[in-house]
């Protein structure tokens, strides 16, 4: 499935989705979660924004790189065409929950955890790119449910 996101990186934000796609969603309890490009397709040996967008429902949380007091990470496990790598997230600026006394960081209703991606120079165009992801997460509000998806996307090589 192909999409593409006009994606606006200002600090943490980023914004607005094209009116001609749906892309793949997934997630579990009190979260959905959707993998997104910043553009249609991919060029070689060029590098491009992809981003696991979460859709939290209102007053459930993820978590951020260091959680803080209780909770864990967004965890991604990339499969990919050969050549092609994907960096670790750049985590936007987090949010800080008490729950109870306890002080996490993380996100609430919409967030992006954007990851650039590296095409190879010899990717061959013509060709479509598989990307795959496996993403854990813990939602929470009081209670932490554990949740995982496995999203992909598949994007020509221009």
């Amino acid at each position: 499935m192909r999409f593409a996101l006009g994606m606006i990186f200002a600090g943490s934000a980023i914004a607005a989705a094209p009116p001609h796609e749906t892309p793949e969603v997934s997630g579990s309890d009190h979260v959905a979660v959707q993998l997104i490009s910043e553009h249609l397709s991919l060029i070689p040996g060029q590098s491009q924004q992809l981003g696991l967008l979460l859709h939290h429902e209102p007053h459930w949380h993820t978590y951020w790189i260091n959680p803080g007091d209780s909770g864990l990470p967004t965890t991604l496990a990339w499969t990919l065409p050969p050549g092609f790598k994907a960096a670790e997230v750049a985590w936007p600026l987090p949010r800080r929950f008490d729950v109870g006394g306890l002080y996490n960081f993380g996100y609430e209703n919409e967030a992006v955890l954007p990851i650039a991606l590296s095409v190879p120079a010899d990717a061959k165009p013509g060709s479509t790119a598989h990307l795959s992801v496996d993403a854990k997460w813990l939602v929470c509000r009081e209670e932490c449910i554990p949740g995982q998806a496995r999203l992909s996307l598949d994007l020509p090589v221009v």
